[in-house]
């Protein structure tokens, strides 16, 4: 997810950037508020949808259903320097039911097959599957064959190796009713890191941390923006540029246009939160704060110079010159 804001006065200029990457941090550091923000950082790019963002894709249709759902596949090997690490999964909620926390999750060492589809019984390695996470390469075949032909060897997880993203599993789940073991689909760059980041006999496990039900980084968005707009507010007033101090030697406009900006802030973040998708901010922004100047100067009377804005200074600059000019001209009919 992407927020630009863009905040224009004569010398500030703020812009507030919040990208949700799937970067996340050690399973070993993580605590609980650490696990919320890694699934809100995995659901922030689901496969194929760049400018929306759903945290659930759910889709019904003749050939099948997708209930896809964003989760963490946590994997812990023998490595030295980092022996744990998170990587970002899609799976089927109607067909997996996963722990919220990888402490209530079960292990299982992990078999890297990727190297082949796992379409038949002869493509299933002399040393068995039995207990094992298989790691297959997606496509030709159905992944509910994959998952089949692994649960009569007795594997107990599936990882579909895409080097397309991660696609939403979804399959017709008729004739696949006595299929128990989880499915995922993973990045296959993922599969092929993984060694290297935490190490050899790797054993996983997957979990799905509930969301959060506020994302404490637009508090952060928030009070940035109204506090940069607020200085720059008090250093225009300083600098007599302020229509409220130049006009009236009152702060009453500036109060004012600070709550309306936070009001629309609100609003922006609201909207945010509703849709689940980058909001123009100045959408909101400029009628909030619009409208919070033209209440005040309806009450005070001076909506016709506020409407005017700068023709009063225009107005002062012209007075002044003819002054001088009048000065001059008196000075020199005085002189002999």
């Amino acid at each position: 997810m992407r927020l630009k804001i863009r905040i224009n006065s004569p010398v500030w200029t703020l812009q507030i950037f919040s990208a949700l990457r799937p970067d996340l941090s050690s399973a070993q550091r993580m605590c609980s508020a650490c696990q919320q923000r890694a699934v809100r950082m995995c659901r922030a790019h689901p496969p194929g949808r760049r400018k929306k963002i759903r945290p659930r894709l759910r889709r019904s249709a003749a050939s099948g259903q997708a209930h896809a759902t964003q989760g963490i596949l946590h994997a812990v090997g023998d490595g030295v320097s980092n022996s744990a690490k998170d990587y970002c999964i899609t799976y089927n909620s109607s067909w997996t039911t996963l722990p919220t926390s990888y402490t209530g999750a079960v292990y299982h060492k992990l078999q890297n097959l990727s190297s082949v589809w796992l379409c038949s019984e002869s493509e299933v390695p002399t040393m068995g599957l039995k207990d094992k996470a298989v790691v297959v390469m997606v496509g030709n075949c159905s992944i509910l064959d994959k998952a089949m032909i692994a649960q009569n060897r007795n594997a107990k997880m599936l990882l579909v190796a895409s080097k397309d993203g991660l696609p939403p599993p979804k399959d017709n789940r008729s004739g696949y009713e006595s299929l128990t073991i989880p499915i995922a689909y993973m990045k296959y760059g993922d599969i092929l890191n993984m060694e290297q980041d935490v190490g050899r006999n790797i054993e996983v496990a997957m979990y799905s941390p509930s969301p959060p039900l506020f994302d404490y980084s637009m508090l952060v968005i928030f009070l940035i923006s109204v506090f940069t707009v607020a200085l720059g507010g008090y250093w225009s007033g300083v600098s007599e540029l302020r229509f409220d101090v130049r006009f009236t030697s009152s702060s009453t406009y500036y109060i004012s246009c600070t709550i309306g900006y936070a009001v629309g802030m609100i609003l922006t973040l609201i909207i945010l939160i509703v849709l689940t998708m980058g909001q123009p901010a100045l959408l909101y922004l400029v009628p909030c704060t619009l409208l919070a100047s033209s209440v005040v100067a309806w009450r005070r009377k001076e909506m016709k110079k506020f409407w005017n804005g700068g023709c009063y200074e225009i107005m002062e600059q012209t007075d002044n010159a003819v002054s001088e000019e009048n000065i001059i001209r008196g000075d020199a009919q005085g002189a002999p």
